[in-house]
């Protein structure tokens, strides 16, 4: 069984179609919302592909645990599920990490090689 894969934001489309429901991330913190009468954190995340909206639902201090230390400008590892409502889509995290550059550029390195493949498979 194969791990969860590593995408850029422009291939969500194909990961929809594909029926892949649950990816990785490699991104970076572009504002953090917290809406607390709706009891939601919106993280809106980018890479060179795209933007997308990261929302994690629940009470305040859980909320607070995972979304506390992220700041604007963060580089994050996302673990979600791709959620579509109507013309809408977003990932909700199962989790995520602040990571540092030299984790930014090794992830990126495994995107590359992961992306590699799945060419030559084609």
């Amino acid at each position: 069984m194969p791990g969860i894969p590593i995408i850029m934001l422009n291939e969500i489309k194909d990961c929809i179609e594909q029926g892949i429901k649950e990816v990785k991330l490699i991104c970076e913190v572009v504002e953090k919302s917290d809406y607390p009468e709706d009891k939601l954190t919106v993280i809106k995340v980018k890479d060179p592909t795209g933007i997308i909206e990261v929302k994690l639902f629940g009470e305040e201090n859980e909320r607070k645990l995972i979304t506390n230390e992220i700041r604007e400008g963060d580089k994050l590892l996302v673990i979600g599920r791709i959620v579509e409502v109507g013309t809408e889509v977003y990932i909700s995290p199962k989790g995520i990490r602040k990571i540092d550059n030299d984790w930014y550029e090794y992830y990126l390195a495994r995107y590359n090689r992961y992306k590699k493949r799945r060419v030559k498979k084609m």
